[in-house]
Order: structure tokens, then C-alpha cells, then sequence
């Protein structure tokens, strides 16, 4: 597991001092293993200009597009090897003399939160933060397809929304070797047993295809069934329910097909998914 830290502060927009309201509008991160600096905002004003009769978005957009600029300008040069970045006072002198002035403007960066890095991968860490606090903006249609890539994603914010440290307790795209396979499972943890976790989506338009994944899914936790034994695995299963009534028949069997492979498992549901991110955070924060 990737044992280092990144500090990030989010940027809001104030409308009224008077009144104290505060809108997420974008955050900075810093990464002093890469010593890299990285700015992200929402790219939708539609929120705030119904929120704000006098929202400015022609304002507000090139102080966005100025503060990107001077962080673009900082990773250029060679100033970020002058800054202590385990030292938040470090951090906030920087913010202030080169990033945004600190005075009673519109826009305003809140305290630092560190955390542990869950992965030596920036960008992911960007994109599970806007998530995390500009995923608002997003106008987001009705899905017509569950994927096992949407299942991860919100496990993901379900993890991160507990606390973002709990990350830190999972390794990511864990990979299983046995002597003629390999099996690559999304999430892995551990508390007592070592838990594999693997999102299914069963969200498919024809009752064979149902049939044929779940036939796949016994049959690969039953090739891991002595290994699972031997390294005390459970298997944590994320699992998406069709929407089509004519399939429902066959996702029933289907659970009962998965239901029957002899390893330690449990199934949760799309809408288990905060009840699963509550059990591994008592279980590793508790």
C-alpha cells in the first residue's frame, strides 16, 4: 500500500460575508512526493447563478482561469523545491503570495486536510476529490445501464464521503495468482479475513447473458475455493440488479448459481453500498 500523504484545501465561493454562505467551487492538491501542485473547478455555473441573483459569472470564471495560470506557472519553475509542503504554514504562504491573495474576496480557500495517499496515482486522486466535492454541478441523467465501472465509482465515493483517510486501508486493483490463472479483483482490505472485493453488474438486457455471467462467476470463485481457504479470503460482491422485468426471473437464479460456490462471500446490493463503506470504516477507523 502506497504509504505517503497529499494536503488539499477547497475553494468556495462567498457571496455574503454577512451571512457566512459557503459553495464548493473547486480545491487545490498538493503532492510532495511528485512535488506537484494540481487546481481543479467546476466547469458548470447553472447551481450557483439559480442560488445567486448576483452571481457574477464572467468574474468569477477569470479569477478560476488566473488561479489555474499561477499553479500552471508554479509547476514550471523551480519554486515548489524551496517549499515544505509537510508544513502547513509553508502551504498557506505559498497559496497567499502566488495563488490567491487571502483577503475578503468572493473566493476563498478553507483550512488544509491531509491525507494518506491510496494510490501513487495523482490524477485518480483528482478525480475521486471532484467527485467528491463537484460532482454537484453535474446535471446527471437517469442511467439506463448499471455498470461494474459505475458500481466502483460509487463504492469509491461511498469510501471517500466516511473519510478519505479510510482509503488508505485499501489496495486497489489487487491481482490473485494461482498456479494456471490470475484473478484481478477492484478493492482488497483486511479485517480478520483478507476481503476481495469485485463489483458484478447483472443490469444486461437478455436473460442468457444473466445466466452465462453468473455460470462464470461460480466457477471462478470455486477455482480460488482451496486458496481462499489456505489465505483466509472472503469475498465481498457488489453487486447491480437488472431494471428489465423479464430478466428478473433470471437474475434470481443467477444468485442462487453464485450462492452456491463453497468459499466464504457476501453479496451487497447497489443500495448496500453505504451500509458496506459503514462496516470497513468501524472495522479500520473504528
Amino acid at each position: 500500500m502506497n504509504k505517503g500523504t497529499f494536503t488539499y484545501s477547497v475553494l468556495q465561493y462567498i457571496p455574503s460575508q454577512l451571512h457566512n454562505e459557503r459553495v464548493n467551487i473547486g480545491f487545490i492538491v498538493f503532492f510532495p512526493d511528485q512535488r506537484r501542485v494540481q487546481f481543479s473547478f467546476t466547469g458548470s455555473f447553472s447551481r450557483l447563478k439559480g442560488l445567486f441573483k448576483d452571481f457574477k459569472e464572467t468574474r468569477i470564471k477569470s479569477y478560476l482561469v488566473q488561479i489555474e495560470e499561477n499553479v500552471n506557472q508554479i509547476n514550471k519553475f523551480d519554486t515548489l523545491f524551496s517549499i515544505n509542503f509537510n508544513e502547513v504554514e509553508s502551504l498557506k504562504s505559498l497559496l497567499d503570495y502566488q495563488i490567491l491573495k487571502s483577503d475578503d474576496s468572493a473566493l476563498q480557500f478553507s483550512p488544509f486536510y491531509k491525507s494518506l495517499s491510496y494510490t501513487s496515482d495523482t490524477q485518480k486522486i483528482v478525480a475521486d476529490l471532484e467527485s467528491q466535492f463537484l460532482n454537484e454541478y453535474v446535471v446527471i441523467t437517469p442511467r439506463t445501464h448499471f455498470t461494474e465501472e459505475s458500481l466502483r465509482k460509487s463504492f469509491l465515493r461511498e469510501i471517500i464521503k466516511k473519510s478519505p483517510d479510510l482509503m488508505s486501508n485499501f489496495e486497489l486493483d489487487y491481482i490473485v495468482h494461482t498456479d494456471n490463472n490470475e484473478f484481478k479483483f477492484d478493492f482488497a482490505w483486511k479485517n480478520g479475513s483478507f476481503n476481495l472485493v469485485k463489483p458484478i453488474s447483472f443490469d444486461l438486457k437478455e436473460p442468457k447473458k444473466i445466466q452465462e455471467k453468473s455460470v462464470l462467476i461460480y466457477g471462478n470463485l470455486s477455482l480460488l475455493a482451496d486458496l481462499a481457504k489456505k489465505e483466509n479470503y472472503r469475498f465481498d460482491l457488489l453487486v447491480a440488479k437488472p431494471q428489465i422485468k423479464s430478466t428478473f426471473s433470471s437474475f434470481d437464479k443467477a444468485i442462487k448459481t453464485i450462492e452456491e460456490a463453497a468459499v466464504n462471500k457476501q453479496m451487497y446490493f447497489e443500495n448496500d453500498l453505504e451500509k458496506y463503506a459503514q462496516k470497513a470504516y468501524e472495522a479500520c477507523m473504528g
